[in-house]
């Protein structure tokens, strides 16, 4: 979406600060974390779902953080929120740590770089 594209600009300057770290996009879920654990009930949605962008460490190429970039849907619909709430699960489930970005924020740099750099600590 424009959103995600406009925030992939915003990540890729802060990434830049750390070359230790990549971004991917478009990431499905069950390439990213491993299907060992997941309850039965959650194994479609792990396997269909993804994350909108997920950053890697470059040395040891394993993912160290999962980003959401979430339009107004997100909040306001309860099949997305349902959605969303499972995939915040499998994550902390996983022990990886997730993002989310209102839409309205994608531009704004320090606030994003702020809460990357805390999380990545």
């Amino acid at each position: 979406s424009e959103y995600e594209e406009e925030f992939l600009n915003t990540i890729d300057q802060i990434l830049s600060l750390n070359e230790g770290l990549k971004i991917e996009s478009k990431m499905r879920v069950a390439d990213v974390l491993s299907v060992v654990g997941i309850q039965y009930e959650d194994i479609q949605y792990f396997l269909q779902s993804h994350f909108d962008f997920v950053v890697y460490s470059r040395i040891s190429n394993l993912p160290k953080l999962a980003i959401e970039v979430n339009g107004m849907e997100h909040y306001t619909e309860e099949a997305v929120r349902m959605r969303d709430q499972k995939k915040k699960d499998i994550c902390i489930q996983k022990g990886l740590k997730l993002l989310i970005i209102p839409n309205d924020y994608v531009r704004r740099y320090e606030l994003i770089k702020d809460e990357i750099m805390n999380i990545l600590k």
